[in-house]
């Protein structure tokens, strides 16, 4: 593969490491080799078939992608991932399939809190009905009962506040 192929290659896995938080020490540590091992090879020192196999079983990586440059980056048994910023500490990866059940219970939460809000707005509305009528049952109440106190004799604090309103 031609020197600028590697170069290429090297900006492809940069980018593939840098979405998963991974630095070039990182991945040195998960090798087992030197940084500048690794460095050298993201600058665009060629692949060969130990690096290549070594990169391919820890990362996930076509090994023959590494090699040639063609064809997919990733192996296909292998969930592609999903780089989120969490915190920060960096950026976690979560593979493909994972994010989809992520994001689908999400939208079922959702979906339960809309539900949730609904009913606590039919409820509402309810209450409020409710009051409204206690309102108009108590006022009239409160006027008969001034009413007859009134007939009585007896003014009396119902009076006062049937006479107020």
């Amino acid at each position: 593969m031609p020197d600028n192929e590697n170069v290429l290659l090297g900006e492809k896995l940069k980018d593939f490491f840098s979405r998963q938080g991974l630095t070039q020490q990182a991945i040195a540590d998960r090798l087992g080799v030197s940084q500048s091992a690794v460095s050298a090879l993201l600058n665009g020192k060629p692949f060969g078939r130990k690096n290549a196999t070594k990169w391919g079983d820890e990362f996930g990586i076509q090994p023959s992608w590494l090699l040639t440059g063609e064809g997919e980056m990733l192996k296909t048994d292998t969930p592609k991932p999903i780089s989120l910023v969490e915190n920060k500490e960096g950026v976690i990866s979560i593979p493909s399939d994972v994010w989809e059940v992520i994001k689908n219970q999400s939208a079922s939460l959702k979906a339960k809190d809309d539900q949730i809000n609904t009913l606590i707005s039919q409820s509402k509305s309810e209450r409020e009905e409710t009051v409204q009528a206690l309102k108009n049952t108590i006022s009239i109440l409160e006027k008969e009962l001034a009413k007859k106190g009134e007939d009585a004799g007896y003014p009396s604090h119902v009076a006062i506040r049937a006479d107020t309103e």
